[in-house]
């Protein structure tokens, strides 16, 4: 018998790889009007607009973390699009958090 792939792993994946792209997405936008001189303070609409999707995609992949899991352990089923969902869901969150780090080192 042959198995079938784990809904939960398909949608934990689709999920991880969709906000991984918007955190990418965001962060690009935010450093492309940075450096053609839009102003971005605590308080301007645009970074806090950026900071509001980073949030929310980060949120988006604590999820994907989850149903990762859970495919991850789900008897008789292919486990491929879970363990990628659990590996993109860490790698960007670590990615993202880096990315804070050395932006709270520049200062």
């Amino acid at each position: 018998m042959e198995l079938k792939h784990s809904g939960l792993g398909i949608a934990a994946f689709c999920l991880a790889l969709g906000c991984a792209l918007i955190m990418l997405l965001s962060v690009i936008g935010a450093s492309v009007a940075a450096i053609n001189g839009v102003e971005m303070n605590e308080d301007s609409p645009l970074s806090l607009m950026v900071g509001l999707v980073i949030i929310c995609a980060g949120f988006g992949q604590l999820i994907a973390l989850a149903l990762g899991v859970a495919a991850a352990f789900m008897p008789a089923t292919k486990k491929v699009f879970g363990i990628l969902a659990i590996v993109i869901s860490i790698g960007s969150v670590i990615g993202m958090g880096m990315l804070v780090i050395a932006g709270l080192m520049m200062g």
